[in-house]
């Protein structure tokens, strides 16, 4: 199953679950996964990625003209 994480500011990219086909009956509701799960993740990742923007470094390109 593919989850699409998005924000105000666009796509963030895709969580993406598998599980074994063999596998025992999977007794979750996926209802929880689309409407609380999905959105949380996608704004916990929206924070992790602007906590990365603002502390890493900013590296200027000096050009000669």
């Amino acid at each position: 199953m593919r989850l699409p994480l998005g924000s105000e500011r666009g796509s963030l990219g895709d969580l993406n679950l598998y599980r074994q086909f063999d596998a025992d009956a999977l007794l979750f509701d996926v209802n929880y996964l689309t409407t609380v799960f999905q959105p949380a993740l996608a704004r916990a990742a929206e924070r992790i990625f602007a906590a990365a923007e603002e502390s890493s470094p900013r590296h200027l390109a000096a050009t000669a003209g």
